[in-house]
């Protein structure tokens, strides 16, 4: 930083520990603590971005725009009654006494800064932090690492940008000025601190807002599986692979399935992370077979949310941007045209590194391919007895994988000449070799090398134009499904119509095999599918190697009960669409390979399911995957019933409400309204017009929205249709607590629990408690208000039904802040309002009722107490968060 001729400059000098100033000429006068804002303190830190290419580019100049920069930062921060602590030619750091005043003094400094000008033409864009804390001093100064993550903030953020911290954040969002927003930039790690740091963008109407990533921080990812077993060999390719990472682009590892392609690439991945500033994470693709699902797969690994306004694809490369992280894509073969894509990821900054594997390379520019052979194989020249046989990677991997089926099972004089032999026919393939090691449960080495040989033989006049390894491949899978029986094979190729595995009910069904129990443990034993004990499940769920799967297929396609068989799996799901939404959860890929396969062939059955499937597209924040299927099976072939369209109409429409679009979810309400109509189905039609309630509601439209739900509770009592009765008498309660009449609203929603709990409606009954809680509250009756909100949110946690664990949540912090307990109530609103902005799904304002925390304990809490619960609320998990919302109301 230069200031040639000033009569003194400051440099700021920071340390974890402390803040001090190093002067040189004469000193600018002495301070004591008492000139300086105590106990919570908003601190600024500012710096000219560039101001070295400055200073060199304008001279003498260079001083003339210091003057005005340092005067007009003066004026800003004095007129928002800040403190300034010193400056450093080229920046400022002052304290704020009230955080409100803070942000008031950036905004304005950032106004000035962009509207003065400026000598010898030039633009300055000063970078700003802000971060709120409990001051320290040493001896006249601030000292501790609250002003350390201010600088860092400050650090981080780009010139004209001004970034903020949670705590900041947690004391101004409530009340920010009309012309002032803020965007949530994600937890990053700022340089030098332990603990990361959730940073939001100040934007400012009328000033430049779009920046690129953060400078200098990382989102530190660990998302990498673990290994089953010890990895074998591959030293060099290890190495190899880890050269090419050095460079930016894409590297891609290709072979053939059964390769190891991606026990390599993890490997190559958990070598890496620990020196990787943002970590590594690893995106499984095996299940997807849609090229749009790769973007949304690699924002669930890292957990961006989504933003219903952009694509996916543009908020992973964004989120990416700046990153230094490794990003493994496994199976990148099952996707389709997805390169262009890869490219631009790997693209977003020249620290991200992007390693893929498939079976063939993706064909773009930056692309590294690294084609994998197989293992070592055994030289008869060297290999003259057991250990030094054990020293070739193929053969290590056959002794590893065979004690596993047979702990006795040792390299000896006796079998190592039929073990070497394996390896070599197998080509050092690891799938084959451990397909082959598998059979040692039940064969020796010289029975599988006899039946591997006999495979061998009979496909080398297979496809020419095929690659001999793939050719190889194919026979030692062959051969493992001649060793079956006849029932066992059926099952087999039948079950490949699963995607993401099965359970022992499904396959006995889909596959139409009674005795499936007895052939899975046979084809468990050798080694074609695994049971996935993983799951969590109950029942046991079982999976096949992705390789394994593909040549069940293959197999299906030649019996020619491919269709047969997806027809069935599309009847199965589509019952099963039916069942609670956590096994749902489980079975998404199989769904999503239904829904698929119904896109392709029948609209009718496919919408079946979609319709069964909204509410756990809603519960589960898949609101939008939800709506993209809706779109595609209403264009699928064979005309779907009316009955069936209209419905699905109304389920699209409720999806794109809880997006909060209004208007569309509206006039797809309206559609199916008039389909039902046509229809004459009165019921059809009720339920559509109850939908349309909401979207009266949502814009609290209270008398108008009263009218609807009183009119559809009518219909629904005609019908002498409890459910629906249920439903309509939680909405028309909703709508009467809403607009006032707390009378009504009470008997209202009494009344819906009772119907609601007697039909075992979950999701309905949860609502009604909420509403009716939220009613006795404004009635005074705090202890029927808890009772029922915690009601209310078991029933959504237990259902997982986030979006409406986070109102319920909101509803519980307020009745704590009524009723003795404002510490916990910020400490709910604070993790309400962290798990609410990850979320797609969101019920509209004007419905629950949103109210301000910091207003309502602004005379009960210190803003030091008020700071720290809402920082604890910040960083609680969910489950903890549920657990704290169940004990809101009670006293401490």
């Amino acid at each position: 930083m230069l200031q040639c001729g000033r009569e003194a400059w400051l440099q700021l000098s920071i340390s974890p520990t402390r803040v001090h100033e190093t002067r040189v000429g004469p000193p600018v006068g002495s301070r004591v603590v008492s000139d300086l804002p105590a106990g919570v303190v908003t601190y600024l830190f500012t710096d000219i971005e560039g101001s070295t290419r400055l200073a060199e580019r304008l001279g003498m100049v260079w001083l003339e725009v210091l003057d005005r920069h340092e005067r007009l930062l003066s004026e800003t921060i004095a007129a928002s009654d800040g403190v300034i602590v010193s400056t450093a030619g080229d920046g400022v750091f002052a304290a704020f006494s009230a955080p409100d005043r803070a942000l008031a003094g950036a905004v304005l400094a950032q106004r000035a800064l962009a509207d003065a000008p400026w000598p010898g033409g030039v633009r300055l864009h000063v970078r700003m932090g802000l971060h709120t804390g409990v001051a320290q001093f040493a001896g006249a100064d601030y000292a501790g690492l609250d002003v350390h993550r201010a600088a860092r903030i400050a650090g981080a953020a780009n010139g004209g940008q001004l970034v903020i911290s949670a705590a900041t954040r947690g004391l101004v969002a409530l009340a920010l000025p009309s012309d002032v927003a803020l965007r949530d930039l994600g937890v990053h790690r700022l340089k030098d601190l332990v603990d990361p740091e959730h940073l939001f963008q100040v934007c400012i109407a009328g000033l430049p807002n779009d920046f690129p990533q953060l400078r200098g921080v990382g989102t530190r990812v660990r998302a990498l599986p673990p290994r089953v077993s010890g990895f074998i060999g591959r030293a060099g390719e290890i190495e190899q692979i880890a050269a090419l990472l050095e460079s930016p682009g894409v590297v891609t590892v290709t072979g053939p399935g059964g390769m190891g392609k991606t026990s390599i690439a993890i490997e190559v991945a958990a070598r890496l992370e620990p020196s990787l500033r943002d970590g590594a994470a690893f995106v499984p693709l095996a299940a997807l077979r849609e090229s749009g699902q790769l973007a949304p797969a690699i924002a669930r690994v890292l957990e961006i949310p989504e933003e219903p306004e952009r694509s996916p694809e543009q908020v992973v490369i964004d989120r990416l941007s700046g990153t230094q992280m490794l990003l493994l894509l496994d199976n990148l073969e099952q996707l389709p045209d997805v390169g262009p894509f890869v490219a631009r990821v790997a693209a977003a900054g020249p620290e991200l590194r992007v390693l893929t594997t498939s079976r063939a390379p993706l064909h773009v520019r930056g692309e590294t391919e690294f084609r994998l052979e197989p293992l070592a194989l055994p030289d008869p020249q060297i290999a003259t007895d057991p250990e030094a046989l054990g020293e070739f990677e193929a053969v290590r991997l056959f002794v590893e994988r065979a004690s596993l089926v047979d702990p006795h099972f040792k390299l000896t004089d006796a079998n190592m000449a039929a073990v070497a032999d394996i390896c070599r026919r197998l080509d050092g393939l690891p799938l084959a070799i451990e397909l082959a090691a598998a059979r040692l449960r039940v064969l020796t080495p010289e029975a599988v090398l006899r039946r591997l040989d006999d495979r061998l033989r009979l496909l080398t006049g297979g496809a020419r134009d095929a690659p001999e390894r793939q050719q190889t491949l194919r026979a030692t899978i062959d051969w493992s499904h001649d060793l079956l029986d006849a029932p066992a094979q059926v099952l087999l190729r039948r079950l490949g119509v699963f995607r993401g595995g099965w359970t022992l009910d499904a396959a006995e069904v889909v596959a139409d095999a009674p005795d499936a129990m007895d052939n899975l443990e046979t084809l468990v034993d050798h080694g074609l599918v695994r049971r996935d004990d993983a799951a969590g499940a109950s029942e046991p769920r079982f999976q096949m190697l992705e390789t394994i799967r593909e040549y069940a297929l293959e197999r299906l396609r030649r019996a020619g009960e491919l269709t047969a068989l997806r027809d069935a799996h599309l009847m199965w799901f589509r019952e099963f669409a039916e069942s609670e939404d956590g096994v749902l959860e489980r079975e998404h890929d199989n769904l999503r390979a239904a829904l698929s396969w119904a896109a392709e062939t029948d609209a009718e059955r496919g919408l079946c399911i979609a319709n069964r499937l909204s509410r756990f597209w809603l519960a589960h924040d898949h609101v939008r995957e939800g709506e993209e299927w809706f779109v595609r099976l209403l264009k699928a072939p064979g005309a779907p019933r009316p009955q069936t369209r209209a419905r699905a109409l109304a389920e699209l429409a409720g999806l794109r409400y809880w997006q909060g679009r209004y208007s569309d979810a509206e006039a797809d309400y309206r559609t199916a309204l008039g389909g039902f109509r046509q229809l004459g189905d009165v019921v059809g039609a009720n339920d559509v017009l109850y939908s349309l309630g909401w979207v009266v509601a949502a814009r609290a439209d209270w008398p108008a929205a009263q009218a609807i739900f009183t009119e559809t509770l009518g219909t629904c009592r005609e019908a002498a249709d409890p459910r629906r009765i249920g439903l309509a008498l939680q909405a028309l309660g909703m709508a009467q607590h809403r607009g006032g009449d707390q009378i009504a609203a009470c008997a209202t929603l009494s009344e819906a629990v009772r119907v609601l709990e007697s039909v075992g409606e979950t999701f309905g009954l949860a609502n009604a408690h909420y509403d009716l809680g939220r009613t006795l509250r404004a009635q005074g009756d705090f202890d029927g208000a808890r009772t029922h909100l915690r009601e209310a949110l078991i029933l959504h946690a237990g259902a997982g039904n986030i979006p409406g664990v986070i109102f319920v949540l909101d509803a519980l912090s307020r009745t704590d802040a009524e009723t003795g307990n404002p510490e916990r109530a910020v400490t709910l609103a604070a993790g309400a309002d962290r798990v609410r902005v990850t979320l797609t799904a969101r019920p509209p304002e004007a419905i629950v009722e949103r109210w301000d925390v910091e207003v309502a304990v602004a005379d009960l809490l210190t803003v030091d107490v008020r700071t720290a619960a809402w920082a604890r609320g910040s960083r609680l998990p969910l489950s903890e968060l549920i657990n704290l919302g169940k004990e809101a109301g009670h006293v401490e």
